[in-house]
């Protein structure tokens, strides 16, 4: 048995690339991006019955970049089951593994046709095991990356300023409700990540003023990137410049998050080193983001350019660029002007600095 799995196992990987390349090249006239095998969504994707098939539905809204990673991890996922199938001997325990986790996952990728009839049998004649019921058996599966998400409501506010050139026009833009991060992701979660996918270290990983041994402060040393794989896999994605701002500055356009006056307590800035990512409570936006201003520069989604007066609802910034939106100041540096809800910056999306971090967003 486990052998067979082996081998199907592979071939739903397989099958799983070509029918998610397929459907995507159909929808979109080609298949683009990093084919990124290997780096994934183990944890969404394959350890959740409900996101698999979410996923499946949903397939031709999957960014290129995600298809053979969902592909080899559905070829692991299953060798791995049918390992644990193996080993296990207490029966109700193997109905429960083959009828509740084996078979949903190849009726998910459309494969039974070629994994013969003794598997399908099996798991029809299973009795209903909850899947609490196995939970002993699936302690390989990948912890959860815990990241606490705001609910930002649906608004108007004015984008932009005077104070820069690059802020202007000033223009009424429409924000559709989403969900922020509240915090930056933190080196803490960024770890869990790497031992998930073994993904490549970021920049800075082993030093002990930024990396691994300061776990609740925000991780950085990442590109562009690297941010959008990392909230790929979360199931997510980066925030808009637009949302950001909206974010930062709420519906009335506070200059800061905080407020109109500038207030360096508030924050980490200008100042030897970063922060915990909850060290200022009173620095919070007014739907209680933190840390939108100072600590680390954060990626966002845009790229950037300048502003389209005419893209008034939920802009998301020009359709290609030499550099990616950079939004906050961070912790080191030392012109003020950068804390402003609306201050853009910008920077080659390949660069991997200390000063770089990113939140996640995601549709509500």
């Amino acid at each position: 048995m486990a052998n067979q799995l082996t081998v199907r196992g592979n071939v739903s990987g397989r099958m799983l690339a070509g029918a998610m390349m397929r459907a995507h090249a159909a929808v979109s006239g080609s298949l683009s991006g990093k084919q990124a095998a290997g780096i994934g969504f183990f944890n969404r994707y394959l350890a959740d019955n409900g996101a698999r098939n979410e996923a499946w539905a949903k397939k031709t809204d999957v960014s290129p970049s995600a298809v053979l990673a969902r592909a080899s991890m559905s070829g692991e996922w299953l060798n791995k089951a049918g390992q644990l199938f193996e080993a296990t001997t207490d029966a109700a325990q193997r109905k429960a593994l083959l009828g509740r986790v084996i078979a949903p996952h190849l009726t998910d990728v459309s494969t039974l046709l070629l994994f013969g009839s003794q598997i399908k049998e099996r798991a029809w004649r299973s009795s209903a095991v909850a899947i609490s019921d196995i939970a002993s058996l699936l302690e390989w599966q990948m912890p959860a990356i815990e990241l606490e998400m705001v609910a930002i409501p649906a608004g108007k506010f004015k984008m932009g300023s005077t104070e820069q050139a690059n802020e202007q026009p000033v223009r009424k833009v429409t924000i559709s409700d989403f969900r922020s991060g509240r915090f930056e992701v933190t080196n803490e979660q960024y770890g869990i990540y790497l031992g998930q996918t073994g993904y490549r270290a970021p920049e800075y990983w082993e030093d002990e003023k930024f990396g691994k041994t300061q776990p609740k402060n925000p991780m950085v040393g990442v590109n562009h990137d690297d941010a959008t794989v990392f909230a790929d896999w979360q199931m997510r994605r980066l925030l808009t410049e637009a949302e950001g701002e909206y974010a930062a500055r709420g519906p009335e356009g506070l200059k800061y998050p905080w407020g109109n006056e500038l207030d360096l307590s508030r924050v980490t800035f200008d100042t030897a080193r970063m922060s915990p990512v909850d060290a200022h409570p009173d620095g919070a936006s007014p739907f209680g983001v933190m840390d939108l201003s100072g600590n680390a520069w954060e990626w966002r989604a845009d790229w950037y350019g300048a502003y389209d007066p005419k893209d008034l609802v939920d802009p998301k910034g020009p359709k290609t660029g030499t550099s990616r939106v950079l939004r906050g100041g961070a912790w080191g540096d030392g012109l003020s002007d950068y804390l402003r809800g609306a201050y853009r910056s910008n920077y080659q999306p390949g660069a991997r600095n200390f000063n770089f971090g990113f939140r996640v967003a995601e549709d509500k």
